[in-house]
């Protein structure tokens, strides 16, 4: 990681303040409790670490993310959702994020695609098939809550999106070439239903 620079810009953090936490809990229709706080209002707290470089960016959270780190995130803050980009990390790092220790330690896990300038493709199959090769152990459906159900949970959305329940309104994809057990191959595809 050493390429005569410094790999962090700046940090900065961000604490919501008491009338935007007000004004977000009668936005959402949520009582102002503690327990109600803590389970529908995602972003009271934040950290920003600003690199240069994307490279540089997966290279220190590989670097940071360690027990002592969730331990302490858990410490301070409820509902901390934690992001993987598997193809980008291999793009830019050319490792796999710390799947095994984030399931040990219970955190919830969503999937993403980062962008074409760390990735060759958008395509979440691919994600979802790039982490069910490197973590078989990893059943497909606790994969799929990853990519839909806390995905629509980090941006406050489960009420409407990801998954298929009454009253909620997801989109559906198709995903044919998948194996006997359903799991997704490397010959998956995608196509949008609805």
């Amino acid at each position: 990681m050493d390429h005569g620079r410094p790999p962090i810009n700046s940090v900065k953090t961000r604490l919501k303040t008491i009338p935007s936490i007000q004004e977000k809990v009668k936005r959402k229709g949520i009582s102002f409790s503690i327990a109600e706080v803590e389970k529908e209002i995602h972003d009271i707290a934040g950290v920003r670490v600003v690199c240069s470089f994307s490279e540089d960016v997966y290279a220190i959270a590989d670097a940071l993310l360690k027990q002592d780190d969730i331990d302490a995130a858990k410490k301070v803050m409820n509902n901390v959702y934690w992001a993987i980009c598997p193809l980008s990390n291999i793009f830019i790092h050319n490792a796999l994020p710390p799947v095994s220790l984030m399931r040990r330690n219970g955190l919830a896990i969503t999937v993403g695609t980062d962008s074409l300038s760390s990735n060759d493709d958008l395509d979440m199959v691919k994600e979802l098939v790039c982490i069910r090769q490197n973590f078989s152990e990893i059943p497909m459906n606790e994969i799929l809550v990853w990519a839909c159900l806390n995905g629509a949970r980090f941006l406050s959305k489960e009420k409407a999106l990801g998954s298929l329940t009454p009253g909620k309104t997801p989109g559906i994809v198709f995903v044919s070439n998948v194996d006997e057990n359903g799991s997704f191959t490397s010959e998956s595809k995608s196509e949008r239903v609805i």
